[in-house]
């Protein structure tokens, strides 16, 4: 009789074990995961633009700030308002915003720019998400820079605030540029 729980036992034991592992685990960790590393390659669309393709060359001589973004997203929403101050205020010879849509219907898409405004210079359309795993994104919004070449340089997964912008990526993006 004592046999037939020892079995059951062992598989909460395991369980118990796999969850405590699991909440112990730094996500932080995934940040780094491409960091100084190229770019992903990549052929694919824009928002207002499907037909056009736009590959890795778009990173090419100018620092880029990539946001990943979507429609349905409401964190997305609130950094939004961010993007397009910085687009009016910004000194835009040094960087280049970035859009990648992510999994979002393209008439969503448009929307969402006509109603709270575009600040990208090239928005990539990544319907099925497939771009963006190619980066590690693993929810909406995420925000990377990358330098001239090609390479990641930082990752922000979740909602960019001004102080966040002004403390880590606006350096970054000065101290960047002097390298050319």
């Amino acid at each position: 009789m004592k046999m037939r729980f020892l079995g059951p036992f062992f598989i909460f034991i395991l369980l118990v074990g796999l969850l405590y592992k699991g909440l112990n685990h730094d996500p932080a960790g995934t940040q780094k995961v491409l960091l100084d590393r190229p770019s992903p390659i990549f052929e694919i669309g824009t928002v207002f633009e499907p037909q056009k393709r736009v590959t890795e060359a778009l990173w090419q001589g100018k620092v880029s700030v990539l946001n990943v973004w979507a429609s349905w997203c409401s964190v997305c929403e609130a950094e939004h308002t961010l993007w397009v101050d910085l687009a009016k205020t910004q000194d835009r010879s040094r960087w280049q915003l970035v859009g990648l849509n992510y999994h979002d219907p393209l008439e969503n898409a448009r929307h969402f720019l006509s109603i709270h405004g575009n600040p990208y210079g090239v928005n990539l359309f990544d319907e099925h998400g497939t771009l963006g795993m190619e980066y590690g994104v693993y929810a909406t919004p995420e925000t990377f820079v990358i330098d001239q070449k090609g390479v990641i340089r930082y990752r922000h997964p979740g909602g960019l605030t001004k102080p966040e912008w002004d403390r880590d990526v606006w350096p970054l993006i000065q101290q960047l540029s002097q390298k050319e």
